[in-house]
């Protein structure tokens, strides 16, 4: 037998005894899980340290207003929908209600392979049709390629196209926020996104926590810092300028944020205008929003493998923070993830007996906790996300579980249509690719 000594990172010495081989075995494998501590804890620290920066930097809620547009700006709005006639009425009514002047402004829907009556609906509610019957190409991405490229001979007086789901509801000064931010020479602008019902359920509740965290939080911290907030596929609008420099050919399941990076790479920057959103209802349940986490997971980490290192080896090259910003940003998980990936790391060092691991864990934890509590502060969170906290760990259960299943079995290639509150769950629509559709 042989006495196997090292030391922990505090200096005090470890002694193992055993067979040469085995302690030498045994020295490589603590090595190891010592590294993938450190890379961990690295990660977890980082990412808490970029989103409390973002914090540190967002004005608070309903703080700054857009000035009004200092030219005309002919906004035309698409509607992308499949089999939406349960709501898209009310769609289409808040878009004829905008407060932008009426000869400046044309809300078409877009009836996406649809099997019910959602054209006629959304045009007894004011909207102009364009019908869309393409079975092997379906989808919110396509169907916007599509129109988009219909509006340049048939609309050549439009200045900029806004994109508005089918299940949003848009604030009365929409229109008139993009058109200010247009008009100021911005590429291209993303609006706020809210949930509408937060008081349904501790599901929907968490949503909101997420959603003002992702967008007031975090979209106007970068806002501030004059980074590129990127796109939440609805509430969002360009110049004709912008699309024109750079074609809407996004058709993944994640459309949204592959054409962000595009524009990065284009040199163009998206600005975030929270004064004005749109807002939807979220899955009350967790099984109604699971396929939606893993579309979102799935062709996020798709989007942080395939482009990611390209644009950090350009923003590298020539010096552009937008470029670097936007492919580090790939990095950083949803909060949940991060939250269970912190606390991984720091049980972990727990176990190996690190006590610098272990309290560099609980430091990332307290600035993870900070970020939480001071973001939804600021944002002026309801009551029931402050309630809905304490369901918070199922939450990164169930995200854990998301992961796992994607790993498993690979992520979506085509969107799942989430069941409206409205809706029947007997008789669910048919499961084909449409819009962000939550």
């Amino acid at each position: 037998m042989v006495t196997c000594r090292s030391a922990d990172d505090d200096g005090s010495p470890v002694t193992r005894g055993g067979p040469r081989s085995v302690c030498q075995t045994a020295v490589i494998v603590r090595a190891l899980a010592r590294a993938v501590l450190s890379a961990g804890h690295a990660w977890t620290a980082s990412a808490t340290a970029y989103l409390l920066t973002l914090a540190a930097a967002a004005p608070s809620r309903g703080s700054g207003a857009t000035p009004p547009a200092t030219r005309p700006v002919h906004i035309i709005v698409l509607v992308p929908a499949h089999d939406e006639a349960g709501g898209i009425a009310d769609t289409v009514r808040s878009l004829t209600a905008q407060d932008h002047p009426a000869d400046l402004r044309e809300t078409i829907v877009i009836a996406d392979n649809c099997s019910d009556a959602t054209a006629r609906v959304a045009a007894d509610a004011g909207a102009t049709v364009w019908e869309r019957i393409d079975p092997e190409r379906r989808g919110k991405g396509q169907a916007l390629a599509w129109a988009i490229g219909r509006l340049t001979t048939e609309r050549p007086a439009a200045d900029a196209v806004a994109i508005v789901d089918a299940d949003c509801i848009a604030s009365e000064n929409l229109l008139g926020v993009m058109a200010g931010r247009l008009a100021a020479a911005d590429a291209a602008v993303q609006c706020g996104y809210v949930v509408a019902n937060a008081e349904a359920s501790p599901e929907s509740a968490l949503r909101t926590a997420g959603f003002l965290l992702m967008h007031d939080v975090r979209a106007g911290g970068k806002q501030a810092l004059g980074l590129s907030t990127g796109l939440f596929g609805t509430g969002m609008a360009f110049a004709m300028t912008t699309l024109r420099r750079v074609p809407w050919e996004s058709t993944s399941i994640t459309e949204d944020t592959e054409y962000h990076l595009r524009l990065i790479d284009a040199g163009l920057r998206v600005a975030y205008a929270g004064d004005a959103h749109v807002a939807s209802e979220m899955p009350t349940s967790a099984a109604a929003a699971r396929e939606q986490h893993l579309r979102w997971e799935g062709g996020n980490a798709a989007l942080a493998r395939g482009t990611a290192p390209r644009l950090l080896a350009k923003g590298i090259m020539n010096r552009s923070p937008q470029h670097v910003h936007a492919a580090l940003e790939r990095w950083v998980p949803p909060q949940s993830l991060l939250l269970a990936a912190t606390l991984a790391a720091t049980a972990g060092s727990a176990v190996s007996g690190s006590s610098r691991g272990r309290r560099f864990g609980l430091a990332t934890l307290a600035g993870q906790g900070l970020y939480v509590v001071g973001g939804l502060v600021a944002a002026r969170a309801p009551s029931a996300v402050w309630r809905a906290l304490v369901h918070a760990p199922r939450l990164v259960l169930r995200r854990l579980a998301v992961m796992t299943s994607m790993v498993r079995r690979g992520a979506p290639t085509e969107w799942v249509r989430t069941a409206r509150e409205h809706e029947s769950p007997r008789n669910p629509p048919s499961h084909d690719e449409a819009g962000l559709g939550v």
